[in-house]
């Protein structure tokens, strides 16, 4: 995993924890523990959720190929995501 590429997640976790604990008020942990839950929300959805959507643009630019293999499309969705 690329170093900036998990900065980025953890500063848009923080910020986005921020975000929502300013939208529900009432469930507001304070901007210490909405920038912990933030950071640990992305952490944990760039672990488990990257692996899915490898998988899904595989599957689709495999289907995709499949029904239209002359198509310049999806020859970049092949060469792209397989």
């Amino acid at each position: 995993m690329n170093i900036l590429y998990l900065i980025i997640s953890l500063v848009c976790g923080a910020v986005g924890g921020n975000i929502a604990g300013a939208l529900m008020k009432d469930k507001s942990l304070g901007t210490l523990g909405n920038s912990l839950a933030g950071i640990l929300a992305a952490a944990s959805a760039g672990r488990f959720c990257r692996p899915c959507i490898y998988y899904l643009q595989a599957r689709v630019a495999s289907i995709w190929a499949a029904s239209s293999p002359t198509s310049p499309a999806a020859a970049w969705a092949a060469q792209c995501c397989c």
